[in-house]
């Protein structure tokens, strides 16, 4: 008798998740156009509040590892769009499917980072500090 190999957790939610949206996009006659203009909308939503969080600790006198971390964000975030726009037009091939969920890592990682760049308020930028110019 073969023994039975039970599959791993996060396979099991993996394919959880995917059902449920696969019923979503059905249920609501979503078309792949439409999913793909709200991606990209969100994207541009996304950037635009990054831009706003880079320019925030530019003037401010956030830690410079946080200012360092959110602009690899924004370069992250741009790459991923780049990638995201060629894999739109190209049909979706999978070398540019497998960068794209790289790059989705690879943004959650960076925004982990920013996060964690403002907990700990380091080493500060003395030149921005307003309670030493007096």
């Amino acid at each position: 008798m073969a023994p039975v190999i039970e599959p791993d957790v996060e396979d099991t939610r993996t394919q959880k998740v995917l059902v449920v949206l696969g019923i979503v996009v059905l249920a609501f006659n979503l078309r792949p156009a439409a999913v793909s203009q709200l991606h990209a909308e969100l994207v541009f939503l996304l950037v635009g509040l990054t831009v706003g969080v880079l320019v925030a600790f530019s003037v401010t006198t956030a830690p410079e590892r946080a200012l360092r971390a959110v602009r690899w964000l924004l370069g992250i975030e741009l790459a991923q769009g780049l990638v995201g726009f060629v894999q739109y037009f190209t049909d979706l091939p999978i070398v540019l499917v497998g960068l794209h969920v790289l790059g989705a890592a690879l943004v959650s990682a960076c925004a982990t980072w920013v996060l964690l760049g403002t907990r700990d308020r380091g080493s500060r930028r003395p030149h921005l500090d307003v309670a030493t110019t007096n």
